[in-house]
């Protein structure tokens, strides 16, 4: 660091201008010969010239010289600073520089990073992107620790894939694909005389194109073989599907997948996903590269996944029908006697009173008939959760990780539908004093019909850590309710001795043992031991008829004593599903884009109508339905969302299910089934081919998704900030020396940068809950049969216009929402797109 000379340092009266420090110039880059310092110095009193006339506390200013030195001058609240980056001289070791790169259609491309270390701002950087000059297709990148610490191989894929860099410019091979992509992974199993550890080196890369790897030459070293076709006619094709290279170089995964519909009408699909692992085997210093598949304990790599959409997780855990009520009315009955049973009891009376002893109470057998006129179906439905694993394959940090799909989509049918009757009754005959239920009726209609459910479609890593997405979940609560339970017992009750005086149940004959003729003499004895208290009340209980005599069969009428209970058919329904649509992933950079669609219904109610006929059910108002599409994004544990479309209506539940059973109401008469129960209930809502559609996008990772670059969020940082991998302003620079040496850079550029443009219709799959709602319904629900068909959202227009036509710009900084193109001049003679939406830009990490 030198200085420049400050012409206003003084007064115009000499005297010092106080707290006025002298001007450092960093040199940045290149040397300071003595002809560049003057102009440098000559640009720097331009620069102070106009700062006198300026009132403001900053001001930044650049220029670049007649040799091509650059200039950058700052003053900031009184104190000065000029950096200076000269062209490289004649002997000079050339430098590279690394970090994130916006490539424009309004400016050169642009590296993103702090001017200096201590800034917290980011911003475009006046610096020559090398690798940028041919154009970027797509990138990658190899870290690994070797003898010195960490370091960093960037690989670069530039000018239609004739060159790749590192930390320099090497021969490429010109193929093409639908994803390609530069890697340089280990060689496994050789570290003998082997610069770095683990295998690493510093070779020329290769190449992945689609499900072939190719060695620097060109010839093609590996090669994913197809899975067997679907269909017997061998109409379905293989897609090709993004691969995917470890971090650390170990391993590189090939991956593809088919699908064909199995049957239109029912909307059923196969789909076969499957990928395997390759190791690269030769030494550095071989003329071609060799790959083998990978092995673990012996066994190939390669996975297969196949399954059918649409996705249910559910079984059938009750499916049951009966010919009876379900209940035992005989339970219920219930058959007691008072009797003078005691050895020795007697019984008298002088005329005004009486007695008997040896009075027991006791529960008499029964003589029971029971019958059953009924029907009974009980229905119930749970989960019954699948995994499908190694759906995809993802470079991590370190190897080849796997994405799975967790399925737990399942709704809770709980079903009980009956009706009928069935009683019981006994035959035996009435003794002296008996009392009880004698008979009990029972009758049963019952309408009960409940749905529940909280369905997910899960995406899940390996270590499960990242992701942990859920694809798609719900809520949703719907019940049909209502019975008629009638219950007649037959109370009856015989009590011949209630005219007695006094109950005994000691069996003495006062008569006998206390003398003929004078059995009154002992009233006190009487009262003692008399039970009749005990004995009236079971009489106030049971009796229904006395009859006065002792040994009288007069019995008392039976009395009915009926229980209804009752809840007229009502039917209540409600929901909220959310669908995740991925449109952007990177699993070493652990970012996810996607549209997320949330779709509610509420009110949804139906009561009997009896004016129609019973259990005939008519709809309580319309539900309302509330839409919103919202953008979301999470980087690492940071998550943001921005609200895009929505819309709200009141109308028929289209999408409910509806169901028509037998009107157990009407049970027996032919009117059960002429006079069908009709309800509706929340519909099944099931991930099917639409899903599945984005997971064609989750592979394709930053090196070739233009719309997002970031840091590698796996590799864990040192903990001393001595040695810390991460750079300090976000660009570092690798050299090659005047001999041709290459000295890599070893520090790694922090944070992320994200930029898409688009239209919710651009992604059709997206909005796929939409569609299974009806919230894009048409006037009355559906198209005619004939005729013009009707216009689509009609219910939700606005809705259905944004979809349509609006536009939508989504930045994000380091996993905030940010618009940072803004902060992109334009260049002279070109023009920045004034609508955000018109931005064209293409990020990449070099």
């Amino acid at each position: 660091m030198s200085q420049v000379n400050n012409p206003h340092w003084i007064t115009f009266s000499g005297d010092p201008v106080q707290g006025m420090a002298p001007t450092p110039l960093v040199l940045r880059k290149g040397a300071l010969t003595p002809s560049r310092s003057a102009m440098v110095q000559h640009a720097y009193h331009l620069y102070r010239m106009s700062r006198n006339v300026s009132v403001t506390e900053y001001c930044v200013s650049e220029r670049i010289l007649e040799d091509g030195t650059r200039v950058r001058m700052e003053s900031a609240w009184g104190r000065d600073r000029v950096f200076v980056w000269a062209p490289k001289e004649d002997g000079e070791d050339t430098e590279i520089p690394h970090g994130f790169v916006a490539v424009s259609t309004w400016n050169d491309p642009k590296f993103y990073a702090k001017q200096f270390e201590r800034s917290e701002k980011k911003t475009f950087l006046d610096m020559t992107v090398p690798q940028a000059k041919s154009g970027i297709t797509s990138y990658n990148a190899v870290h690994e620790y070797d003898k010195d610490g960490f370091l960093i191989e960037p690989l670069v894929r530039a000018d239609g894939g004739k060159i790749v860099w590192d930390w320099a410019p090497h021969a490429g091979v010109g193929v093409g694909g639908t994803y390609v992509f530069p890697v340089n992974p280990d060689v496994t199993g050789f570290v003998g005389e082997m610069e770095h550890l683990n295998g690493f080196h510093h070779g020329p890369a290769h190449i992945v194109s689609d499900t072939k790897i190719l060695s620097a030459s060109g010839k093609v070293v590996a090669v994913l073989e197809p899975e067997p076709n679907i269909l017997l006619d061998g109409s379905d094709s293989v897609e090709v599907l993004c691969g995917a290279a470890a971090g650390d170089g170990d391993g590189v995964a090939l991956q593809a997948m088919r699908g064909a519909i199995l049957s239109v009408t029912a909307n059923i699909c196969q789909f076969v996903f499957w990928n395997a692992v390759y190791r690269r085997m030769s030494l550095p210093s071989a003329s071609e590269a060799t790959y083998e598949a990978a092995t673990v304990q012996g066994s190939p790599t390669r996975k297969v996944c196949g399954f059918r959409t649409p996705l249910r997780a559910e079984r059938t855990i009750r499916d049951e029908f009966y010919n009876t009520l379900g209940e035992e009315p005989s339970q219920d009955l219930s058959y007691f006697s008072w009797s003078p049973t005691k050895p020795g009891a007697a019984g008298g009376g002088n005329g005004t009173q009486s007695w008997v002893t040896g009075m027991t109470r006791e529960e008499r057998p029964m003589n029971i008939v029971e019958y059953d006129s009924a029907w009974r179906e009980i229905y119930q439905t749970g989960l019954q959760e699948s995994y499908l694993n190694a759906v995809l394959a993802v470079g991590a940090s370190q190897g080849i990780e796997y994405l799975n799909l967790e399925n737990k989509v399942a709704y809770e049918d709980d079903v009980y539908w009956r009706a009928g009757s069935a009683g019981a009754y006994y035959t035996n005959p009435a003794a002296q004093d008996t009392f009880g239920f004698r008979q009990n009726d029972l009758g049963r209609i019952d309408s009960n019909y409940g749905r529940t459910g909280e369905p997910t479609l899960k995406l899940k890593g390996t270590l499960e850590v990242w992701p942990d997405v859920n694809l798609f979940e719900g809520d949703v609560a719907g019940e049909l309710r209502g019975h008629v339970h009638t219950s007649t017992k037959y109370k009856f009750g015989r009590f011949v001795f209630a005219p007695a005086t006094y109950l005994l149940a000691i069996a003495q004959d006062p008569a006998v043992d206390w003398g003929p003729g004078n059995p009154w003499g002992y009233i006190e004895w009487y009262q003692a031991n008399d039970i009749k208290p005990t004995y009236m009340i079971d009489y106030a209980e049971w009796a229904t008829g006395v009859a006065h005599g002792y040994g009288s069969e007069a019995l008392g009428t039976p009395v009915p004593i009926t229980d209804t209970n009752e809840e007229r058919p009502n039917t209540t329904g409600s929901y909220k599903f959310i669908s995740r649509y991925i449109i952007d992933y990177d699993h070493r950079g652990q970012f996810f884009a996607a549209i997320r669609v949330e779709v509610e219904c509420s009110g949804a109610e139906w009561k009997e109508n009896q004016d129609m006929y019973l259990g005939w059910q008519s709809p309580v108002g319309k539900p309302t339905y509330r839409a919103k599409i919202f953008f979301e994004a999470k980087w690492g544990e940071t998550t943001v969302s921005k609200l895009l479309a929505e819309d709200t209506s009141i109308r028929k539940p289209y999408e409910f299910e509806d169901f028509k059973r037998i009107n157990p109401y009407y049970w027996p008469s032919p009117l059960a089934d002429e006079r069908p129960m009709v309800f509706w209930l929340p519909p099944k809502i099931l991930p099917d081919e639409r899903v599945i559609s984005q997971l064609k996008n989750i592979p394709v990772h930053q090196g070739v998704n233009p719309h997002l670059v970031s840091q590698d969020r796996w590799i864990n940082d040192d903990p001393d900030p001595k040695k810390t991998i991460w750079s300090k302003t976000g660009v570092e620079f690798s050299y090659i020396t005047a001999d041709g040496e290459e000295i890599p850079t070893r520090k790694m550029t922090k944070g992320m940068l994200y930029a898409r443009s688009f239209k919710l219709s651009d992604f059709p799959d997206a909005l796929w809950l939409l569609s299974e709602t009806k919230c894009d319904a048409p006037e009355g629900g559906s198209q005619p049969p004939l005729g013009e068909p009707r216009p689509m959202w009609f219910y939700m227009p606005q809705l259905g216009d944004d979809i349509a036509n609006k536009k939508f710009r989504i930045e994000m900084r380091d996993g905030e929402l940010y618009m940072w193109t803004d902060d992109l001049p334009a260049k002279d003679g070109m023009e920045k797109p004034s609508d955000p939406y018109d931005r064209e830009v293409k990020l990449y990490s070099v």
